[in-house]
């Protein structure tokens, strides 16, 4: 085995989501950034012309978003309200979250840090300004189930491109489909 995919094995190995898998809610279903390892397995093919450094921060900004979305649906476990959740999970999470975010920014630099706090941001101006578009986003992150945030996770950590579930919901002619 090859250190590329030696590497990629460790990362296969820490990015285990189980949110909602006991019925329940608690932070400790995400992957711990404490057991990530300190490099990301770029895949050949999605290497840039800048190289090695450029390549590591976007892989570390993609996986600090899925990670936000990954926090976000935690947030949505708790399905009690006739809205679906309640206001407590995501409160009860944000100290939890930004511990994640510590760990995130220590082991990868600050460029994770908008990657981890814009959805979040995203979300609370959504509530403000927008609550109409949240039926959407609950949706979205309603429709992820643990296998989908691994896999997410696994492309972010190649630098393979992930989807960013919100930024249709930013376009104010219309809340998206």
């Amino acid at each position: 085995m090859n250190a590329q995919t030696a590497l990629l094995e460790q990362w296969r190995r820490v990015l285990v989501f189980s949110i909602c898998a006991d019925d329940s809610w608690h932070f400790s279903q995400l992957p711990d950034a404490r057991q990530f390892p300190l490099r990301f397995p770029i895949a050949l093919d999605q290497t840039s012309k800048y190289g090695g450094r450029e390549d590591q921060e976007y892989a570390g900004g993609s996986l600090a978003m899925v990670m936000a979305f990954a926090a976000l649906k935690l947030s949505r476990c708790d399905g009690d309200t006739p809205s679906g959740g309640s206001l407590f999970p995501c409160g009860g999470l944000l100290a939890d979250m930004f511990e994640a975010l510590r760990v995130l920014r220590e082991r990868y630099g600050d460029s994770v840090l908008s990657s981890y706090l814009a959805p979040i941001g995203i979300v609370l101006e959504m509530a403000l300004c927008a609550p109409m578009r949240l039926q959407v986003l609950g949706s979205r992150l309603d429709a992820l189930d643990n296998d989908t945030l691994h896999r997410m996770a696994m492309d972010a950590v190649q630098g393979v491109p992930v989807p960013d579930m919100l930024a249709d919901l930013l376009e104010p002619s219309a809340v998206a489909k």
